[in-house]
């Protein structure tokens, strides 16, 4: 449903579009004015699928799908600066797979961040990437994938921390407790460095 100045309007693909796993599916903007349809489809091995809508011209594109990849777990996506993204865990290593101009960008994993309380993890979009922060042993930590698909070293800050919610500011990747309070930074702007 769009709305134009003439008011709302509905705008069909004019094709058959498969829907995937209804808990896969969800609408995701990019780095441009598109709009994503993404979701995993269960007939290509769920493999991941994206169909773009430009709301200048009023039009679907076609479906850019990802080659089948093994199931991640604590998977979802994110719209980031680049275009739509899946992340989650493999083997207990944070992934993403990420759709640029050129087709699904091949996944990377991170080495070395441990993955951490299951109820404190969360992927977060940055300015610069994507952020996957959660709570290891009391203590927050966050790791950055940039822009060039590497994943920088875990920033792990502060002792005894509780579960909260996790945000990109200014600052940088935040944790700010449930039920209002001030948010601890834990991953500044100036500190990913590339892991080795």
């Amino acid at each position: 449903l769009l709305r134009t100045p003439d008011g709302p309007r509905i705008v069909r693909t004019g094709r058959e579009v498969p829907w995937g796993a209804a808990a896969s599916q969800a609408y995701l903007t990019g780095g441009d004015d598109r709009v994503w349809f993404c979701r995993s489809l269960v007939a290509r091995g769920g493999a991941n699928a994206c169909l773009p809508f430009d709301p200048a011209t009023r039009s679907w594109g076609f479906d850019r799908i990802d080659r089948a990849r093994a199931a991640l777990t604590d998977a979802s996506w994110l719209s980031t600066a680049s275009g739509p993204a899946r992340c989650g865990l493999l083997a207990d290593r944070a992934t993403c797979s990420v759709i640029t101009d050129r087709g699904w960008r091949a996944p990377k994993r991170a080495h070395g961040a441990r993955p951490g309380d299951p109820l404190s993890r969360a992927f977060v979009p940055t300015d610069r990437g994507i952020g996957f922060c959660r709570v290891v042993e009391g203590r927050a930590a966050c790791t950055e994938l940039g822009g060039q698909g590497v994943w920088h070293r875990d920033v792990v800050r502060g002792q005894g921390l509780q579960h909260g919610r996790w945000i990109a500011r200014p600052s940088g990747l935040s944790l700010c407790p449930v039920g209002g309070g001030e948010c601890r930074t834990v991953a500044a702007q100036s500190d990913p460095t590339p892991a080795v």
